[in-house]
């Protein structure tokens, strides 16, 4: 082949990769509460919570209606402000495909309000520090890792590393800061082609912690675990070291996510 129709193979090849590529759409629910979705598969992670969540809220949440009729319900760990066991147990009785993954505690609550509905809807993770665990029952690619809540007597927090779509998303939690930079080494995470990456405010504050942000090669940061002014607040400090920061302006808003798009260029 001349090198004409080499240049013309590559073009069209490349044409076809960007067309084909699935977006996803992610919505902040509250605090560090998200559903993602790109239309085929639907993931909430710390999304199903009555605190700091409206009525109307909570009802779609117990009737899966609206964002929370989802296929996966993720759990990071057990506390209130990413997690109540109620919404969760009405929304898996409401919509038969909803899966639950989360820690022993969160299983064990949830599973307690529906003894009715079979055991291959939960799954309990509890990976250790040098041990990730990849769920391949789950409808989609995810893997849990251990990042330890800050504080003694903690309750057991994973992170999730997950694909919807051609996106692949990276929630930690509420991970302990002087952990930052050696589990995010010790992960390896700069290696698994990770496009958005949501660390709580007091990650991005923290200017000791900016080079291992960096080191993941994420496209898009997501700034969470606060509300719409802590957010704003994190993005003005933050935004002096990153560039591609997402910033959403309220609770219930959505932005889609482009593969290989930097957030800073697609906004």
């Amino acid at each position: 082949m001349s090198r004409v129709g080499i240049g013309l193979l590559a073009l069209l090849l490349s044409i076809t990769l960007a067309f084909g590529a699935c977006a996803s759409t992610i919505t902040w629910v509250a605090t560090s509460g998200y559903v993602i979705g790109d239309g085929a598969v639907s993931v909430a992670i710390d999304a199903f919570l009555a605190y700091r969540t409206t009525e109307d809220q909570q009802l779609q949440m117990r009737e899966a209606s609206g964002i929370y009729d989802v296929d996966i319900i993720l759990v990071t760990h057990s506390h209130h402000d990413h997690f109540s066991g109620d919404p969760v147990a009405d929304n898996m009785r409401a919509n038969p495909a909803a899966v639950l993954v989360g820690p022993e505690d969160v299983i064990v609550e949830v599973r307690d309000l529906v003894p009715e509905l079979p055991d291959d809807r939960f799954h309990a993770v509890a990976p250790a520090l040098d041990e990730p665990i990849h769920l391949a029952e789950a409808a989609i690619d995810l893997t849990a890792l251990s990042f330890p809540h800050p504080g003694a007597r903690q309750p057991e927090n994973v992170g999730y590393i997950f694909d919807v779509g051609d996106v692949t998303f990276f929630h930690a939690g509420d991970l302990n800061v002087d952990d930052v930079t050696e589990l995010f080494a010790a992960y390896d995470l700069g290696s698994l082609g990770i496009d958005v990456v949501i660390l709580p405010t007091f990650i991005f504050m923290s200017t000791g912690k900016h080079e291992a942000i960096q080191s993941v090669g994420a496209d898009c940061l997501i700034p969470s675990h606060t509300d719409s002014a802590g957010l704003a607040s994190c993005i003005r400090v933050a935004g002096r070291f990153f560039d591609n920061l997402v910033s959403f302006s309220a609770w219930m808003e959505s932005v889609e996510i482009e593969p290989g798009v930097p957030c800073g260029m697609a906004d």
